[in-house]
């Protein structure tokens, strides 16, 4: 570990902006890199905290306590504390309409919309997502956006193809912004920031359905990075285009890129990137035919999700750890699937919530109880999002 207390020393006896964020970055790889924050990181963590509370509470201009905000934000983000990062971005962005650049208020935004993202709330964060791109474009046009930005806006752009597939209901946006997003990253003429653009829309057509789609556009984030002699920017691309792949009967391919998935991210301190691959491992040891491997495994990784705060891929796990049981003949509980009732006024209407009422169909059946109302209206939703793969799937009564 990175000697965080010649660091802190430094920082109390001369503060330095960079010099801080680049401890604050080094600390959430080595938390997530040893399995989560524990008692040493928690230390470095609580006297990182210590100094820029002082120095926020010091601080002699507007400008000053935006850029001190918005590395608190990157500490308690950083280390899972999702209530206090999203109270930080709320004051930034209070701070930044008042005072900022007009680059700073769009980085501002987004940092709000990421805030949003880790407390649940998908709505809100393709909300400040769609103002931010808005705000950003302005500065484009005007010709006032630097390079910096043109980055910040082309990575925003990816995430917001996910957290729109994610809603579900905006098909064709998600697609116009997937094609800009990429051809930002192309006139950037970055191959492992164009990697890992294709990663997240690989996601969002996994999410939507779309597998081959997802299929191909995992294969062609792999061929922009130079996989396998080159990996940055990849993992999430192997992730997701290995469930796609998975469910589309290429099981040893999606064991392969899951296992390189999880040791990416853990090499860059990616642990939720970790706790995705291992999940979609554990689906693809079902589909092999190894359901008593896969279903340990998704044990596991239900529990260091709780343990890690990661309550975003709660409805992940819980869905794929009811496929795993499904398949085994295994009792699985109803309500953990979309809640007391069937309908989606009541579960939510999103891809996730129809796939969850679709489980929960089976689940129903397998304890004895009437599983069609929910059936029906998966079936509904598959339709409404288009999520043809599905569909044939529902009418054919077949687990996923």
């Amino acid at each position: 570990m990175r000697d965080f207390d010649r660091a802190i020393r430094e920082l109390q006896a001369s503060w330095d902006e960079r010099a801080a964020g680049e401890a604050i970055g080094a600390l959430v790889t080595a938390a997530w890199q040893a399995g989560g924050p524990d008692d040493r990181t928690r230390s470095v963590a609580a006297a990182l905290r210590r100094l820029l509370q002082a120095r926020l509470e010091a601080a002699k201009t507007q400008t000053e306590e935006f850029r001190l905000l918005n590395l608190a934000y990157r500490l308690e983000q950083g280390l899972g504390r999702r209530d206090q990062a999203l109270a930080l971005a709320r004051r930034a962005a209070g701070l930044a309409e008042r005072a900022a650049t007009p680059k700073e208020r769009v980085q501002a935004v987004f940092q709000m919309a990421k805030a949003l993202l880790y407390v649940d709330d998908d709505a809100g964060a393709v909300r400040w997502s769609l103002q931010g791109m808005r705000l950003g474009g302005e500065l484009e046009r005007r010709g006032a956006a630097d390079p910096e930005l043109k980055r910040l806006l082309a990575d925003q752009e990816s995430r917001l193809v996910n957290r729109m597939a994610g809603l579900g209901g905006m098909e064709d946006e998600v697609d116009r912004a997937a094609e800009s997003a990429i051809a930002r990253w192309e006139a950037l003429n970055d191959p492992a920031g164009l990697a890992a653009a294709l990663g997240m829309i690989t996601e969002a057509r996994m999410f939507q359905g779309r597998l081959q789609d997802a299929a191909a556009c995992a294969r062609r984030a792999l061929a922009a990075a130079g996989y396998p002699e080159k990996t940055a920017g990849t993992a999430y691309a192997l992730w997701a285009g290995a469930l796609a792949l998975c469910r589309l009967g290429d099981v040893q391919t999606a064991l392969d890129w899951t296992a390189a998935s999880a040791r990416i991210g853990q090499e860059e301190g990616n642990a939720e990137c970790v706790q995705e691959a291992r999940l979609v491992h554990a689906a693809a040891l079902g589909a092999a035919g190894r359901l008593d491997e896969g279903l340990r495994e998704i044990e596991q990784v239900a529990g260091d999700v709780v343990a890690l705060h990661m309550g975003g891929l709660a409805q992940l796990v819980a869905l794929h750890r009811a496929w795993l049981r499904l398949k085994a003949g295994k009792p699985t509980h109803p309500e953990e699937l979309g809640g007391a009732g069937e309908s989606p006024e009541r579960t939510g209407s999103s891809p996730l919530a129809a796939e969850m009422l679709y489980a929960r169909s089976h689940a129903l059946r397998l304890a004895g109880r009437d599983g069609r109302p929910a059936r029906e209206a998966a079936g509904a939703l598959f339709e409404r999002f288009r999520m043809t793969w599905h569909l044939e799937k529902a009418r054919r009564d077949e687990l996923l």
